[in-house]
């Protein structure tokens, strides 16, 4: 008997950036992947099992309609002929407004909560 194959890796490499009201998150691309899936969750450990879950993404993916100040945490599978791959490693993000601010005799933008 044949064992079958394994799923596509996981997605590494997975980076936040937040915005007002919105975090995007990216990650490197797995070979052979056709699509991939974000889980989300304002509580740590999150997981495929425990988090929101939004499918059919692509990288980088931008979360919309946040708080602004609330922690939210991350996961992201891979997803190709075989399955689902395993998680990534957690991250996590807070969205918050970007300011200017006058710094030095420049402006310099800064995340304000």
């Amino acid at each position: 008997m044949v064992a079958p194959a394994k799923a596509a890796s996981p997605p590494t490499d997975v980076a936040t950036a937040s915005g007002d009201k919105s975090i995007t998150i990216s990650w490197a691309p797995v070979a052979g992947a056709t699509s991939y899936n974000v889980y989300w969750s304002t509580s740590p450990g999150v997981s495929v099992e425990t988090g929101a879950k939004i499918a059919g993404v692509v990288s980088p993916f931008t979360h919309d309609g946040l708080a602004n100040g609330t922690t939210y945490y991350y996961i992201v599978t891979a997803v190709d002929a075989r399955g689902e791959s395993v998680a990534s490693d957690q991250i996590s993000a807070a969205p918050a407004v970007n300011v200017l601010s006058w710094d030095d005799g420049n402006w310099d933008a800064s995340a304000w909560n």
